[in-house]
């Protein structure tokens, strides 16, 4: 007999997003400690899970418990597509050229850093909001709140940098955090799986590490470019599949099936 993910009161959820916030990356990685990412938010959900009764239902709502299929990963390829058009345009265009890669810095740390993220904003707070909201809402809350978590990075300009372009810069950051957050999180419902959204966040953060490694120190045209491009692509795959999702809270049960 399978076990069926629990559902959690408003309390408990709102508790979540508040130190989800709270932990923003801005404030704990600076620090340099290697436990610093026992704060980010998969683990936050792990805690409220494993602190609640029935935990083996709390832990089902994770969604950690099943791949998905392989249909469930198209969204994904295509995302990374977007990503990688968006540095390969402006360069056919002749507004840059690339450079040897030098150091990669994080390379080895995005796959469990998408774990830690994944495991919480989608696994754990979509699951919970859409049997509250609804999918759609729940995906689009998520994205905001997806959105506004990294916003310290890009204002302390440990993401993106901020300099003269900061407010273009953040504009363009937070529209296509929200676009990504929308096919991340069709992906997560579509297959009940958070490993999908996994997959995508990480392949993303490979395409930009390479990307800016390659494509460093370029103008801002180049830059321009690539956003606009990044944002036109990341808009028509989020439209695309958020027409697909349903309306209201018939699909509630979709917890983590």
């Amino acid at each position: 007999m399978s076990i069926q993910p629990r559902r959690h009161s408003w309390t408990t959820i709102i508790v979540f997003m508040v130190l989800a916030l709270l932990a923003m990356p801005a404030a704990i990685l600076p620090n340099g400690s290697p436990m610093t990412e026992l704060l980010f938010p998969g683990f936050i959900a792990l805690y409220i899970c494993l602190i609640l009764p029935k935990r083996k239902a709390n832990l089902t709502s994770l969604a950690v418990n099943r791949l998905g299929t392989l249909r469930a990963y198209w969204p994904v390829l295509l995302l990374l597509l977007a990503s990688i058009a968006s540095y390969v345009v402006p360069a056919l265009l002749g507004l840059g050229t690339s450079n040897p890669l030098g150091k990669l810095d994080h390379i080895i740390a995005f796959i469990p850093l998408a774990i830690y993220e994944e495991v919480g904003w989608r696994g754990y707070l979509q699951g919970q909001l859409t049997a509250k909201i609804g999918v759609r809402r729940a995906v689009l809350t998520v994205g905001v709140l997806w959105a506004l978590w990294h916003s310290g990075l890009f204002v302390t300009g440990q993401l993106l940098g901020g300099g003269n372009n900061m407010v273009v810069g953040g504009i363009l950051f937070a529209l296509s955090a929200v676009l990504i957050s929308i096919v991340l999180g069709f992906t997560r419902f579509t297959s009940g799986s958070v490993w999908p959204a996994v997959a995508g966040h990480a392949g993303l953060n490979y395409v930009q590490e390479f990307g800016d490694g390659l494509f460093a120190h370029q103008s801002q045209a180049f830059a321009y470019t690539s956003g606009a491009v990044s944002l036109v692509l990341l808009a028509a795959l989020a439209w695309y599949v958020w027409r697909k999702l349903p309306t209201g809270l018939g699909a509630q049960a979709k917890l983590a099936k």
